[in-house]
């Protein structure tokens, strides 16, 4: 067995590649035990993790939310890092390529160096594969931070009789304004009434910088079919389908601040196509989503953080720290 290097790259070609403190892990997840491949620029392990998939789907749903048992995280924990301990003591960045089960786990909270969530001393960086994070880097360093043009999307105006269950997001318009204040202009702000699809859709094609503060529905049995709720009538929704209609995107970041936008329904685990994955297949190379419920007031207060540090270094997965 060998990691997911795709044909068009080699392990020692990505090994190459590889920035001089970066970790890669790539993990697969079978019905009775799942593997890791450790990789570094000049090293690469082969670990056996001694749980499948149904075991490792349990403790995800114990470890986080609503439950966070601190038990079960300990334990995901020492399955899934023990074997990569020494590689990430000397690294600054962690790339996972996460499979089955694990789509659907923060990396960052598990346990590191003296019992710390890696998050405190690690930037981290979720990716659907090796070939796709190369991509990514590629593309990133290609983007010039001088010439970033906003797209900021706010509590959508929603029609109550095609959402009668969703609220209004009182937070999210001051949200967008806080993001504007950290990026020149152009800035395009829609929020209300404006924030139709067409709108949006006319947006993301000039945009660098994308920020949502609105609904996200997730379908887990059909993730082609997840969408951020929008205003207007007759089908006021952006699917994760559209999305991949759109062509490459221009932007360079697209942050989902919307519940459970990350996520492919928490039913399902495996490879789920959410709105997050969606935007990556659009070539955004950097896309910030949430996993499960966050309310709009605590959003807004952790992405005016992550935006002024973004607009200052152009690395999203260091901003989050």
């Amino acid at each position: 067995m060998a990691p997911d290097t795709s044909s068009r790259m080699s392990l020692r070609q990505l090994q190459a590649a590889m920035p001089p403190r970066v970790v890669l892990i790539e993990y697969a997840v079978s019905d009775t035990v799942s593997h890791a491949w450790i990789v570094t620029p000049h090293s690469r392990t082969f670990s056996s993790i001694p749980a499948g998939r149904q075991e490792l789907a349990q403790l995800v749903l114990a470890a986080t939310p609503p439950q966070a048992d601190s038990g079960a995280r300990a334990h995901l924990s020492r399955l899934l890092l023990e074997d990569a301990m020494p590689a990430l003591a000397a690294s600054d960045e962690l790339v996972v390529i996460p499979d089955g089960p694990l789509v659907a786990l923060p990396f960052g909270f598990l346990a590191g160096r003296d019992d710390r969530p890696l998050a405190g001393h690690l930037s981290i960086v979720l990716t659907p594969s090796a070939q796709s994070w190369r991509q990514a880097t590629i593309r990133l360093a290609a983007h010039h931070r001088s010439s970033t043009s906003l797209l900021a999307i706010g509590n959508p105006r929603l029609d109550a009789r095609v959402y009668p269950v969703l609220p209004d997001l009182p937070q999210a318009d001051a949200e967008i304004a806080a993001v504007a204040t950290h990026y020149a202009a152009p800035r395009l702000l829609l929020r209300g009434p404006s924030a139709t699809v067409d709108a949006v859709v006319r947006g993301l094609a000039t945009a660098d910088v994308v920020h949502v503060a609105a609904h996200a529905v997730m379908n887990p049995w059909l993730t082609d079919a997840s969408y951020i709720a929008l205003a207007g009538p007759e089908s006021p929704t952006l699917t994760a389908s559209r999305v991949r209609t759109l062509g490459r995107l221009p932007a360079r970041l697209v942050v989902l601040a919307a519940c459970e936008s990350g996520a492919g329904g928490r039913a399902l685990f495996d490879s789920p196509l959410s709105l997050a994955r969606a935007f990556l297949a659009a070539g955004v190379p950097a896309v910030v989503a949430s996993l499960w419920p966050v309310s709009d007031r605590a959003s807004r207060a952790l992405f005016d953080v992550f935006h002024t540090e973004f607009s200052r270094s152009g690395d999203a997965a260091r901003a989050l720290q």
